[in-house]
């Protein structure tokens, strides 16, 4: 309040005609009112971006921060200030723009986007780190196909793993379709069988038996 009351002074005071002045001069007249956030907003939307970054370095505004250093080609520089500020999405979209998917995955789960996460980790093909994002955002199916690309073996099997918790977890629950399509696609047919006859599903009951006698 006491910045516009400094600003409506000067104005009055030296008899500026507020409206007759160019963008640049309101910025430098909120600059030297100390109205830095104001200041850094007019001249980054006029393309000067070494004086908005001047203004918002003042204010510390860190987006205004990252947004500048980034229009002036530091991006490594944008990225530091936007963990700094703990502005992980926008970290993760600088580095999107840059092609480093790995660590935009890696932001994006900082900024519990997980589902964002897990498409930049694909891009990445780092398929285990995305079928475990697709499961922190309870996609099951997409975590399923991530898992099966694993080139590990280890990490395979932990993937898989973990979706059989979580279908023990829906049987548990009582939520027997769902349990059974994940036992399905497990190939746990002893387990999807269990599933049928809680449903009294004779369909379902024929196909679980129909693969338990195919794999024995």
């Amino acid at each position: 309040m006491i910045k516009y009351s400094i600003l409506l002074t000067k104005v009055i005071k030296k008899k500026i005609d507020y409206f007759s002045l160019d963008a640049l001069q309101k910025a430098k007249l909120f600059y030297d009112c100390e109205l830095y956030i104001w200041a850094g907003k007019i001249y980054f939307e006029n393309k000067e971006y070494e004086l908005a970054l001047d203004s918002f370095l003042k204010c510390k505004d860190g987006e205004g921060i990252v947004y500048s250093y980034a229009k002036l080609g530091q991006v490594s520089k944008a990225i530091e200030v936007a963990i700094e500020y703990n502005l992980y999405g926008l970290a993760g979209s600088l580095c999107e723009k840059s092609g480093d998917y790995s660590r935009a995955a890696l932001f994006f789960s900082y900024n519990n986007t997980p589902v964002k996460a897990a498409t930049f980790y694909v891009k990445a093909e780092m398929h285990y780190e995305a079928g475990m994002c697709y499961l922190d955002g309870q996609k099951l199916d997409l975590a399923f196909i991530e898992f099966n690309k694993c080139t590990d073996s280890a990490q395979l099997r932990q993937g898989l793993l973990y979706i059989e918790e979580i279908a023990v977890v829906l049987y548990l629950d009582k939520k027997y379709m769902e349990a059974y399509k994940l036992f399905y696609k497990l190939e746990l047919f002893d387990s999807a069988l269990i599933c049928a006859y809680e449903m009294h599903n004779k369909k379902l009951i024929r196909e679980s038996e129909r693969m338990l006698k195919w794999l024995s």
